[in-house]
């Protein structure tokens, strides 16, 4: 895919990967407005139904239409390595609407292709 990417590790060995368009910035956990945005931040682990990992550091990602995650950490794709897109089929997903779009697989890792509005809509 020709399109450019945050990663954000939900819990070691899982990613998401977003379109970068969709982010308006990134708040590290030392930032001093971490603790004011942090209130209006949704766990990005619960939406997944995961427990987060207290090892990752933590930042807020912040989406253009105003959602504020909270996530374990991010990193931008690297675009020196050549991913492949591979689309999920949505009848795969037990909740709707499906949160991933599919899988961006690389020679050393995977992502899961995250679909924010349909990620929003779980978390309620």
């Amino acid at each position: 895919m020709e399109e450019r990417w945050l990663h954000l590790k939900v819990v070691r060995g899982w990613d998401v990967a977003l379109p970068l368009e969709v982010v308006e910035r990134i708040v590290h956990r030392a930032d001093p407005e971490y603790a004011e945005l942090s209130f209006q931040a949704w766990p990005l682990s619960a939406a997944l139904g995961v427990h987060p990992d207290p090892e990752l550091q933590g930042i807020l990602v912040l989406l253009r239409d105003g959602t504020c995650w909270h996530a374990g950490e991010a990193s931008f794709w690297d675009d020196g390595k050549e991913a492949r897109f591979m689309a999920i089929p949505p009848c795969l997903f037990e909740r709707q609407p499906p949160w991933c779009k599919g899988v961006l697989a690389w020679e050393d890792g995977w992502a899961f292709v995250a679909d924010p509005a349909a990620l929003e809509a779980l978390h309620g």
